[in-house]
């Protein structure tokens, strides 16, 4: 039956990731959500390489999905959109609005029905004219093979690793934030020093899960072979 992509997102890499702006994407725009984090289990996949044979093992099917926007012409009547996009899993919507800084504020909106056979969405009169909507469209893609349990908690911790030096690379998260009433910063240099160091350390312990299960898969599979024997004492 394979594995699904949001069953390793959702149950095992979100365990090792600490964001609360992800924990919330996943609650207010689910089709967002998961596009956005198919993209590090597309980069995650290639770090599950040991042993060899699981690159073949976690062969599969892609997610898939699309976006599209709609503006409301107003009025009491309710307006179907044609988006053409049709068969998606997920269709979530999200209301468009500018703060007042400029930033593009993506506001949840629940109010819309899909229909995956027409690709149509329906949303219900008494929206005023001009309301912009962002609608998102996902279908998860899925591993060919059942992983064990295992195999599904060293890829979430891949998922992880990839999001963590996505993380650390951004530039803001590199600059060194104010301390106390002062407003000081503490030195650029070590909060570097201390991002590269996580990663390296999260890494290291990746590459050390990978390395026990490559070992236990060859140890089953001597015993299998009837290659192995007790240990006896002289």
């Amino acid at each position: 039956m394979g594995t699904a992509w949001a069953e390793i997102v959702t149950d095992y890499a979100m365990v090792e990731i600490n964001d609360i702006r992800l924990q919330k994407d996943a609650q207010e725009n689910p089709a967002l959500f998961f596009r956005r984090m198919s993209l590090y289990m597309k980069n995650a996949v290639p770090l599950f390489n040991q042993p060899p044979e699981m690159q073949s093992w976690l062969s599969g099917t892609e997610p898939s999905f699309g976006d599209t926007t709609w503006t409301s012409p107003g009025g009491e009547d309710s307006q179907t959109v044609e988006t053409g996009l049709v068969g998606f899993q997920l269709m979530s919507v999200a209301q468009e609005e500018i703060a007042r800084t400029g930033e593009l504020l993506l506001l949840p909106y629940t109010g819309a029905a899909y229909d995956p056979d027409t690709g149509a969405v329906t949303f219900p009169g008494g929206i005023s004219e001009g309301t912009r909507f962002r609608l998102d469209f996902y279908t998860d893609g899925t591993f060919d093979n059942t992983l064990s349990q295992e195999e599904k908690r060293i890829l979430g911790k891949c998922v992880a690793l990839v999001w963590n030096e996505h993380f650390a690379a951004d530039w803001l998260n590199m600059q060194p934030k104010i301390q106390d009433k002062s407003f000081s910063v503490g030195s650029e240099a070590n909060h570097i020093r201390s991002l590269t160091e996580r990663g390296r350390v999260l890494r290291s312990a990746l590459y050390e899960e990978m390395r026990r299960y490559a070992q236990n898969l060859a140890y089953q599979d001597l015993a299998k072979r009837g290659a192995l024997r007790p240990y006896r004492r002289g």
